[in-house]
């Protein structure tokens, strides 16, 4: 009987760590399949490194989106403004 419940929890916890994953992967613009990766024991890895280090698609989009339709405006460097943040 502890077998049993112990292969459930297991079990239960696998398929929670998928769809957490599966939700990261879907909010980061990619495909949610990559979810099923991060049970696979070398994949995980440099599945969960590249997403860590490489730009994800949708900030990609993101920017691209923001480079087109962003009014110009100048920062307060440029326009000789203080932020009266100073000491």
């Amino acid at each position: 009987m502890a077998d049993i419940f112990g292969a459930l929890l297991g079990l239960g916890f696998l398929i929670l760590f998928v769809v957490a994953w599966t939700k990261i992967f879907t909010k980061a613009g990619y495909s949610s399949w990559m979810g099923l990766l991060m049970v696979v024991p070398i994949a995980n890895l440099i599945v969960f490194l590249s997403l860590a280090f490489t730009d994800w698609p949708v900030l990609v989009r993101l920017r691209a989106a923001a480079g087109q339709n962003a009014p110009q405006i100048p920062s307060q460097a440029q326009a000789g403004e203080s932020s009266g943040l100073e000491t």
